[in-house]
C-alpha cells in the first residue's frame, strides 16, 4: 500500500521504517522551539499542498486523461501563485509594521 505513495528510496519504504516508530513511540518529550517574535497570529497563515509532491499511482492514457492533468496542473500552479502572493502581502504588512516600530523607538 506505501508503495503507491511513497518512491522507493523514501525512508518510510526502508526496513528501518517500523524500528524508528517504535523508537518514537518511546519519547515522552518532545523538544521544540517556537520563535513567535514580531509575528501576527490574528491573519489566516497560507496553506501548503504536500500533494503536489507525492506520486501519482495512474498514468495517462488518453487524451482526456492530459487535458485534465494539464488543468490539474494549471490549477496547481494558480494555487502557488495565490499562495505567493498571500504570503508577499503578510510579508509587506510585518515590514511595515517593524518599520513602525524603529520610528517609534527612534523619537
Amino acid at each position: 500500500m506505501l508503495q503507491e505513495f511513497y518512491e522507493p528510496f523514501a525512508l518510510m519504504m526502508s526496513d528501518e521504517a517500523p524500528v524508528l516508530g517504535g523508537l518514537l513511540v518511546g519519547l515522552n518529550v518532545i523538544d521544540c522551539n517556537f520563535c513567535l517574535k514580531e509575528e501576527d497570529l490574528d491573519t489566516q497563515q497560507g496553506v501548503i499542498d504536500f500533494s503536489l509532491y507525492l506520486r501519482s499511482s495512474r498514468s495517462s492514457e488518453s487524451p482526456d486523461d492530459e487535458v485534465q492533468e494539464q488543468t490539474n496542473k494549471f490549477d496547481s500552479v494558480l494555487d502557488q501563485k495565490n499562495y505567493i502572493e498571500e504570503l508577499n502581502r503578510h510579508l509587506k504588512y510585518v515590514k511595515e509594521k517593524v518599520r513602525k516600530n524603529f520610528f517609534r523607538e527612534k523619537s
